[in-house]
């Protein structure tokens, strides 16, 4: 037996709309139960607003203009962020106070206008090392970052800890009161473990390494410093300061020691603060829950461990993911397109409820639009690579939103609470009921991918016939019939990528997510069925409301 598809059968009326067709669920390989009478809650709190929290979270960089900024506005984006701005331009003066240049416009500026354009947060990453402080070292190629030969040079410092701490304090003050950004959230360093950290000398020791792991602290140190020395000059100001931003991964195979839970360790015996601990994800890395080997633990595997030594040394330090996305990769080969399509959506949707699940505490994803660059024949491409949520506006004319956006679109329509759905092999699911519209909206996704390191994607989900059961349904929509809906992530829709391979314009049309069909269904014995297809690795928001006619 299987499912009633593109006809009708017994009390159940429909419109179709599109290729695939909702119909009535007769009995298939797949069924999602949902119950709108009992609540789920993984998270001690509100699960839909969490979810929320880790989706609704991105980076600033790449072409940002006036559409990408109301597209972050129609997802709901609350955090925002903010890389690459940690030189302000200024100078010290007599008495060894770090006085802001502000004639010209920052990079930071810019990226405040759009969180208070957003009413976003801003988290700041605090990296780098201020120009004034800097010290430069020439010295001889090592091999690898120059062809010819020759000599590079080396930023190392700082020059002088006192006015470290100082150009720190003013950057507080700047950012807090002068802008009055007191939500602010400041995280130091940018995956110091792999080497982006500015050491003293211009020798700099391998990464994960235990030297350039104990440089790092120290510099955190000192940056915490500052900020405590801000609050005392400023009471009732708090700052919310933590790091270290680690890629996270590579010290469970390489290095000295685990980065991630020695630093951990490390600020509870030494009484340095952390509001939070700050590491970075992503799909190519390892599987989500052990489903499959890679190179590292599993993603499960990695967050355990981590939250083992957090509940020994700092309990309850929250865990920040403050990158994120399905690869690492970022250019144009086919091992980076998983960051572009729907494969990349579906994993998207599977690994924030597993973080939800699992207590990660706040999410960012790593970029708002794509980069571009020169091709070689000069003209400007969009570099589809990037886990971002839009296009280029610059290479295509407008800011095309990528599968993994209208996933943030679809969580972020979702309202009321979190209710008990049910897992079937490779579909899964996330339900919401709201009792004062009578609405429940079900999120499902066909997920069994595998994203190697250094290789494409492997989509492993085959399209499946799906059946979703709501009980307890009349009493619920106080309706004999409920119109049902259904928007769609897959490979050929809402998939900028898949009409760009086509040869085809990228138009807001053909990139929307719309709705590809809908009907009325009866309810039955207080329960609802109907059924669908799900394509391989595709996203679907099916949302159920009484008919008022």
């Amino acid at each position: 037996m299987g499912f009633a598809m593109f006809s009708l059968f017994g009390k159940k009326s429909s419109v179709w709309l599109g290729v695939f067709s909702i119909s009535l669920a007769i009995c298939g390989q797949a069924e999602i139960l949902v119950n709108p009478k009992v609540e789920q809650n993984y998270t001690g709190k509100d699960d839909l607003s969490q979810l929320q929290h880790l989706t609704l979270a991105t980076g600033w960089e790449f072409s940002p203009n006036s559409e990408t900024t109301a597209k972050l506005k129609q997802m709901k984006i609350a955090r925002i962020r903010c890389i690459n701005v940690a030189n302000l331009p200024g100078k010290f003066d007599k008495d060894g106070n770090y006085q802001i240049d502000r004639t010209n416009p920052s990079r930071l500026d810019a990226h405040l206008q759009t969180c208070t354009e957003l009413r976003a947060i801003p988290h700041i990453i605090l990296e780098g090392m201020p120009e004034p402080l800097q010290i430069k070292a020439q010295v001889k190629d090592d091999g690898i970052s120059l062809m010819g030969g020759g000599k590079r040079i080396v930023v190392c410092g700082p020059s002088d800890y006192r006015l470290y701490r100082n150009y720190w304090i003013a950057y507080f003050e700047y950012v807090i009161l002068t802008k009055g950004f007191k939500n602010a959230v400041f995280e130091v360093f940018n995956e110091p473990d792999i080497g982006g950290v500015v050491c003293p000398t211009a020798v700099t020791p391998e990464r994960g390494s235990a030297e350039l792991y104990n440089i790092m602290f120290n510099l955190y140190t000192q940056v915490v410093m500052a900020a405590e020395e801000f609050e005392k000059k400023h009471p009732g100001t708090r700052i919310k300061i933590g790091g270290p931003a680690l890629a996270w991964a590579y010290t469970f195979r390489f290095g000295s020691f685990n980065w991630g839970e020695r630093f951990i360790r490390d600020c509870a015996e030494k009484k340095i603060r952390a509001d939070f601990v700050g590491v970075h994800v992503y799909g190519n890395i390892s599987s989500l829950s052990g489903e499959y080997k890679a190179g590292f633990p599993s993603f499960l595997e990695m967050l355990s461990s981590l939250k083992k030594t957090r509940d020994q040394y700092l309990p309850g330090l929250p865990v920040y993911i403050t990158e994120w996305g399905p690869s690492y990769v970022t250019d144009n080969s086919e091992k980076s397109m998983v960051n572009a399509d729907n494969i990349g959506a579906a994993w998207s949707m599977e690994f924030l409820k597993t973080s939800l699940e699992n207590g990660v505490d706040t999410a960012i994803y790593l970029v708002t639009t794509d980069l571009l660059q020169p091709d070689k024949n000069g003209k400007l491409e969009d570099i589809w690579g990037w886990p971002s949520l839009m296009v280029n506006p610059q290479v295509f004319g407008a800011a095309y939103t990528k599968p993994i956006g209208h996933l943030f679109t679809m969580i972020a329509a979702l309202k009321g609470k979190r209710v008990e759905s049910t897992r079937c092999d490779n579909i899964n699911s996330f339900a919401v009921a709201d009792t004062t519209s009578k609405k429940i909206q079900v999120i499902a996704w066909n997920y069994a991918s595998r994203i190697p390191e250094g290789e494409p994607a492997i989509d492993f989900s085959t399209r499946e016939n799906v059946g979703i059961c709501i009980r307890n349904a009349e009493q619920f929509f106080g309706s004999s019939k409920v119109k049902v809906s259904r928007r769609l992530i897959s490979e050929t829709n809402a998939n900028a990528l898949f009409w760009y391979r086509k040869g085809k314009n990228l138009t807001a049309d053909n990139t929307a997510l719309k709705s590809i069909d809908q009907g009325t269904f009866t309810i039955i014995n207080d329960q609802l069925s109907c059924g669908m297809e799900m394509p391989p690795s595709s996203v679907a928001l099916i949302e159920f409301e009484p008919d008022k006619q």
